[in-house]
């Protein structure tokens, strides 16, 4: 977790969502992969968590386990879609 750096071109960028309002880079630097994801690496393993989520919600249903299972996958597929929208 680092500061910005004001001499780096890549902070000083406009980018898809417009100037950067973040003070503190959390896990990895912002837009060094693309202009339209900050944090690229974190972004794209979220997938995993949204995948095995689904896959979870359609065995629970498919199974029969319960709401309370299903239920429990929908929050897991919240986490990783908030997760991949702040990153």
């Amino acid at each position: 977790m680092g500061m910005i750096k004001d001499d780096t071109v890549r902070n000083a960028t406009s980018y898809y969502w417009g100037e950067r309002t973040s003070t503190i880079d959390w896990c990895e630097e912002n837009y060094a992969i693309s202009n339209y994801i900050a944090e690229f690496w974190n972004t794209l393993t979220n997938v995993a968590m949204i995948t095995l989520a689904v896959l979870g919600i359609y065995s629970s249903i498919r199974h029969r386990h319960g709401k309370r299972v299903t239920a429990m996958y929908v929050g897991l597929l919240l986490v990783g879609v908030g997760s991949a929208c702040f990153h």
